[in-house]
Parts: structure tokens; sequence; C-alpha cells
């Protein structure tokens, strides 16, 4: 399935997908961060796609284009998923930069991104985070606390995806400094004294994200990298944290693209024919089956971009938040099932010979089934119900509650 950004950036686009794609597999397999494509999409301009155009960037994401920054994230999560992950909490880190830096702060850190191709994380989960029943971040552990010239940040993360691979992590903590309370963003380098990343990631799927733990023991950082000032996130959170999760389903409804992708390559080129017919694709209930398949997709897709154009909209005008919110979630609820159900349906279409270590399909089902898992998908379904019957419960918190609720403490 081409993408529609081909005419957008180029044929060389077409070909960074088709050369990711090969590499997918390998990945998961080896299990680690995927530094090769990271330097492809750098070196074709795609690592830049959410630092703004004026920086030699192409301009995507909140504050910018959301829909080239769905289709890209969509596109590579189609050809590995491992890979699309990183770009898109790389990605999601450069949008907050934009959103929160000062004009010095995003045009030094822009162009460690076009020059250089640093990839950035975008750390908020703790070991020891606690939520309340319905879903709600009461607060963060990490904190910082003012020095001279600067700040002093401790903390512990996990779920750290990008941490074997980023040069600098945006890093949630809170800050009961006089004056300066609230969460705070401090911008920390990877190799900084006192930060240890640990090389923890060991899950069934999503392999090569490097989602780790990391420990920050007493790092200092200089004041130029604080990103805002603390409890300013509060004013961008509802739209960027929309987008944040929105990631996610764009990511999983990539993972059931490229499992339809690989479904009709196996039965063109991989399969063997049953009697009397030139190819296993020939069977009608075969070709029923794929074609059901490819409808799940498409009708997914849709939902998705409906979800991408309401983001679009409340970044915009953010009056509309709460129309995001509710897109946002029921297009990840539907993007989890998708690609959970196309994982399982490949091997129905191809049969045995696909539960082969050397064929892979067993990738597509394991990645979707751990990145589904990022949020409880009930607690969304929950959501989504509460609001169409007009009960008690605010629908916003479910994506925003973080910034939100943290930013009062």
């Amino acid at each position: 399935m081409k993408s529609d950004l081909r005419n957008e950036l180029g044929e060389s686009y077409e070909a960074t997908l088709a050369e990711i794609a090969k590499r997918a597999q390998f990945y998961d397999l080896e299990g680690r961060f995927p530094t090769e494509n990271m330097q492809l999409l750098h070196r074709n301009g795609l690592l830049a796609y959410c630092v703004r155009k004026e920086f030699g960037g192409l301009g995507a994401g909140p504050g910018g284009d959301v829909g080239l920054y769905g289709r890209i994230i969509e596109d590579v999560s189609a050809a590995c998923s491992s890979t699309g992950q990183a770009l898109a909490v790389h990605g999601t880190a450069c949008a907050a930069i934009n959103l929160l830096g000062s004009r010095d702060q995003i045009r030094r850190l822009s162009e460690e991104v076009v020059s250089e191709g640093a990839v950035y994380g975008f750390f908020g989960s703790e070991p020891t985070q606690r939520f309340t029943k319905d879903g709600g971040r009461p607060g963060y552990d990490a904190e910082v606390r003012r020095a001279p010239g600067g700040w002093i940040a401790n903390g512990q993360k996990f779920f750290s995806t990008n941490s074997m691979g980023a040069k600098r992590f945006l890093f949630f903590a809170m800050s009961q400094a006089d004056g300066e309370q609230g969460l705070a963003v401090p911008i920390i380098a990877v190799d900084a004294p006192g930060v240890k990343v640990h090389d923890t990631w060991d899950n069934i799927g999503q392999r090569a994200t490097s989602s780790g733990a990391v420990d920050v023991k007493e790092v200092f950082v200089a004041d130029e990298f604080m990103l805002g000032r603390p409890g300013a996130f509060s004013q961008v959170s509802p739209v960027l944290l929309s987008s944040f999760q929105l990631t996610f389903a764009l990511e999983l409804t990539g993972i059931a693209r490229g499992g339809l992708d690989f479904t009709i390559d196996y039965l063109k080129n991989h399969t063997k024919a049953p009697a009397g017919l030139p190819t296993l694709g020939h069977d009608p209930h075969v070709q029923g089956r794929l074609g059901e398949m490819a409808v799940l997709v498409e009708a997914t897709r849709a939902i998705v971009e409906r979800a991408v154009q309401a983001v679009a909209d409340a970044d915009r005008d953010p009056t509309l938040a709460a129309i995001a919110h509710r897109r946002v979630l029921q297009a990840k609820i539907q993007a989890s099932d998708a690609a959970i159900e196309v994982g399982t349906r490949l091997f129905q279409i191809c049969g045995a010979r696909a539960t082969t270590r050397r064929a892979g399909a067993d990738r597509f089902w394991r990645n979707a089934r751990t990145l589904s898992l990022h949020d409880v998908v009930d607690k969304q379904r929950a959501a989504v119900g509460r609001d169409l019957l007009g009960l008690e419960g605010d629908m916003g918190h479910v994506l925003a509650s973080d910034a939100q609720r943290t930013n009062t403490a």
C-alpha cells in the first residue's frame, strides 16, 4: 500500500520507507534501537519532520501541519512499527520544544536535529506512578529544585522510548520552588553526569524502541535548558497530549497496514499453491478473507484520519479540544482492535507456513498487542460511553490529566 505523500515528498520518500521495511524483521529479532533507520530518516530530511520550516524542517506536528505529522508516523509505522514509535516520540519532543521553548531554544535544538541528526526522548512514565480511579495521574515523583544558574533534577522514569538512542530527553518533574511551582520540563543530555540509562526493555513486541528505564540523580540543568517556566505546560498540554495519544492510533494503524501488506506479498510470492490453482491467492475463500481485512484497515484509517483533522482543528481553535479528545479516543480504540485483529487474521489467510520464525509474521500481532497496552483501552471505551450518556466525568482528563493535574499540585 503506497503512501499518498509520494508526490509531496518525492520518490526518495517511498525508497526510504522500502529500506526501513526491509530491516523491520532484523530489528525485531535483534531487539535494539534502529539507529540505521533513524540515520536514514535524517539523511532524507524526515527526522526533522516536526522542526519548523524556518529552521530547516518540514513543519509538521502541533503548531504546524498536523496532517503531515499523522501521515508520516503512519507510513513509517507501516514499514517498521518500532521505528515509527521512535520517530513519533522524537517528533512529540520537538513539538513540545516548538510550543514551550524560547526562540533561542527552538533554534539551537532544531539545529541539532537538522544538522546532526539528534534524536530526542519524552520521558514521563514512572515505575512508582499512581492513578486515580478514573485514570488521572495525581502527580510525578520526579522533582527539580533551584540551584545557582539552573536546577537540580532527580527521579526515575521507565517506558522511556529512545533511551538508548537519544541525545537529549524532556524530563517531566515537579517543582516546588517559590513562585515557580508546577510541572517542569527540563531538557537533559543522556550523557550528563548523574544520568544512567538501563537497557531493560525486553518485551514481546515493539522490541526495537529502547523503552527501558532511566535514573536521574542530582543532575544539573542550566536555565537555558528549562523548557518554559514551571507550570507553563498546562497552557499547551491539551492539544499536545491529544497529539501524543494520537500517535499511538497512527502507529497501530501502521501495524495493521503492514500486516495487510505482508499478507498480500505472502500470498503472491511465498505460499504453496493448492491443487488445481496457480497460487493460494486464487482460492475464493482466501480472497474473501483478504478483502475483509482490507476493509477493516481502510475503515480504521478513515476513523484515524478524522481524529487527525480534529486535532488540527483544535490546534487552531482551542475551544474544539473536547471534540479532538473524543475523536482521538475513538481512533485509539479502533486502531488497537484492528491491529490485533489483522495480526490474528493473517495467519488464518496465510496458513501454517507463515508461523515459521523465518517468515516473521508473528511480529505484527506482538507489536500490536504490546503497543495497545500503553493505555488501558477499556478505560477509553468507558470514557466514550460516559460522554454519549451525558454522565459526569471529564473525557478530556483521559488524555490531558498528566499535565493539567500536575500543574495544580
